[in-house]
């Protein structure tokens, strides 16, 4: 038996999870992503740069790891309180602009090459930010309502250039009173939605239950999963 999904809008993640800023929400890491450290060299061959995308961002150091490693960094978050903390945590000056063609706000800052796009990740098109060599997704398909899947699979497709590279982790369990976020997303799940990807399994490993679930064996199973744009 699963519990029914849970469903939050932009601002719903706003109220519930960066409404303190002076509080790290349960999925922030402060430390770099294990699974990038890890498998950055499958994201990009030794020696070699170029444009990165993270979705959902908000104030994950992984942006700057990626930006020390020389490449383009581009993050998106909705909160304008997760950003700015970002910049504020890591003794980063930064800019403004408000975009006058798209519905963003662009952060910039001269320490790094980093920018950060500000509003909804559905708003998003190529036209806006270009289309990247790699994107790590660390969080952002698991978190998104499960409606939205097929619009973020085609979000994806347009801003990673064919032959580019999505590194993402997906958690899958079973609970009858957790529905998520984050949400279960199967193998099958992922080759439905990325038709336009080649899928490999990196890694599968477990991870422990979050205190507000009760799952089976009281655990979570991870896939590290390499998306190739076809």
């Amino acid at each position: 038996m699963t519990a029914k999904p849970v469903e939050l809008t932009p601002n719903d993640w706003v109220q519930d999870r960066w409404v303190d800023l002076d509080s790290d929400p349960g999925f922030h890491r402060k430390e770099y992503s294990p699974v990038l450290l890890k498998y950055h060299d499958v994201l990009f061959s030794a020696g070699k740069t170029g444009k990165v995308f993270i979705p959902l961002c908000g104030k994950t150091l992984d942006l700057i790891y990626l930006a020390d490693q020389g490449h383009e960094v581009i993050g998106l978050e909705y909160s304008k309180g997760a950003i700015e903390r970002f910049y504020k945590e890591n003794s980063l000056s930064y800019t403004t602009e408000k975009l006058a063609d798209a519905p963003f706000v662009l952060y910039k800052t001269k320490e790094k090459n980093i920018k950060l796009y500000q509003g909804d990740l559905f708003d998003m098109k190529p036209q806006i930010c270009g289309q990247f060599d790699a994107s790590f997704d660390r969080g952002s398909f698991v978190a998104i309502n499960l409606d939205d899947h097929k619009a973020y699979s085609d979000l994806m497709s347009s801003l990673v250039k064919p032959g580019g590279k999505i590194l993402m982790e997906s958690l899958s369990y079973k609970s009858a009173t957790f529905g998520g976020p984050p949400h279960s997303i199967s193998k099958d799940d992922l080759t439905h939605n990325f038709t336009a990807f080649k899928m490999s399994t990196l890694e599968t490993f477990h991870t422990p239950a979050k205190p507000a679930m009760v799952v089976e064996g009281q655990k979570m199973v991870c896939d590290v999963v390499l998306l190739v744009r076809m």
